[in-house]
């Protein structure tokens, strides 16, 4: 079932070329931050922005629950964002027969869009119809979901998050995949001349093994160098999201969907990969290729400048940490990242 309910278009007929028409769709629960962006992106890439929203019935069924708000009150949440010129309901998560009576020149989606089930006819028909496709990164560490549990426990645990950060002997860390010559080397050189180590790798922790699941080019930059001690956020390993990636080539150039690169060129891409093959890989001492896993921890800490020169065993991370803490330098942003040199506090 497609139902209509046209708005007025706020910049009306254009003159002298062919208005744009842009499109997204989504369940839009509990309206937040992530879907403000990812509208106002979507805005920006035309003349005029058309909104689907997924009914109740049919988000229940792909979902296994309904709504926090009924359809009703999700339309009157985009109905008053300034930018949203229309409003269309539908059912049918195979939107082809929707952008078949829209007519929309650019779809915009999330980056997640080819990862959530089967995309190969809805791909074929956008190129088909000279649709253009847009992947935009989703706002990490805001959802709907992730909403209610703040209400639910209402603590981010910024402390214990913060507390995370270790300085590890690079000896017991274990990586499962190779490591790129040539970053490797360019992040030598950064280091060697900046004199500083900015951002911490992340190691998930699973029983007795330090996993090394972001920041294996770092580790090998550091290790090369002669350290043996490097910055690591340790998360539980069964708290980091694990998915298999994409990348595309063309013209030689590989990019990848983990970089949040916009799908063009020739599609290559790899077997999902679980937890625990992660883990027997470690254990067995078996390499997976470079690029064809992703994990997504539950957050980030970024832009941690420390000397290489106070990277040892006997370095008080922690006392460094509350340092920054005190003159309120490290700043949480709602994409559940953590920027520790965010501002000079004597500025």
């Amino acid at each position: 079932m497609i139902s209509t309910n046209p708005m007025k278009c706020k910049g009306g007929k254009l003159i002298g070329r062919k208005m744009i028409k842009v499109m997204t769709s989504g369940v839009f629960d509990t309206l937040h931050l992530g879907h403000i962006n990812i509208l106002t992106r979507a805005k920006q890439q035309g003349d005029y922005l058309i909104v689907g929203i997924q009914d109740d019935e049919s988000a229940k069924k792909s979902k296994g629950k309904y709504p926090t708000l009924n359809f009703q009150e999700r339309e009157k949440q985009l109905k008053a964002l300034p930018f949203v010129d229309e409003i269309v309901k539908y059912s049918n998560v195979d939107q082809r027969e929707l952008w078949s009576k829209i007519k929309p020149n650019i779809v915009v989606q999330g980056d997640d869009y080819v990862h959530s089930g089967n995309r190969t006819k809805a791909l074929v028909y956008l190129k088909k119809q000279n649709i253009r496709l847009m992947l935009f990164p989703r706002t990490e560490g805001i959802s709907s979901t992730e909403i209610k549990q703040r209400i639910i426990h209402n603590d981010r645990k910024d402390v214990e998050h913060i507390n995370n950060l270790k300085i590890l002997p690079i000896e017991k860390l274990k990586i499962y995949e190779d490591f790129d010559d040539e970053k490797v080397s360019k992040l030598k050189e950064k280091i060697v001349k900046e004199k500083i180590f900015f951002n911490p790798i992340t190691i998930g922790i699973h029983e007795d093994l330090q996993i090394v699941v972001d920041g294996n080019n770092r580790l090998q930059a550091m290790k090369e160098l002669g350290f043996k001690f490097i910055p690591c956020l340790c998360i539980p390993y069964k708290d980091i999201f694990l998915t298999n990636n994409v990348h595309f080539k063309k013209n030689n150039q590989i990019t990848r969907l983990s970089e949040f690169s916009i799908p063009d060129g020739e599609r290559i891409e790899f077997k999902k990969y679980t937890h625990t093959d992660i883990i027997n890989a470690v254990k067995n001492n078996i390499k997976i290729p470079n690029g064809e896993t992703w994990h997504k921890p539950p957050y980030y800490i970024v832009n941690l400048p420390i000397s290489i020169n106070d990277i040892n065993e006997n370095f008080d991370l922690q006392s460094f940490i509350k340092s920054l803490m005190n003159k309120n330098n490290i700043r949480f942003y709602p994409n559940s990242v953590y920027s520790c040199n965010e501002w000079n506090s004597d500025d």
